[in-house]
């Protein structure tokens, strides 16, 4: 799915697993105060959906895995 038009930058990737960790459940709780909006569950594993021009060492349809930067 593509929203809009990405900047000749940008990687998609199709998330098909994301993991929550004990910080995620420990900010859920409210043990850890965040701000919001915030997104939680920052690790994710997935399929390349879509590359920019710029970038390399990424193609369409390669799994990969990683985490969101805060």
């Amino acid at each position: 799915m593509t929203i809009g038009v990405n900047p000749p930058s940008f990687l998609s990737v199709e998330v098909n697993a994301a993991g929550v960790n004990p910080i995620d459940w420990k900010i859920r709780e409210g043990y850890i105060p965040l701000k919001l909006p915030a997104t939680q569950w920052r690790d994710f594993s997935g399929v390349v959906a879509d590359v920019g021009e710029d970038v390399s060492g990424f193609k369409k349809g390669l799994e990969v895995y990683g985490m969101q930067a805060y």
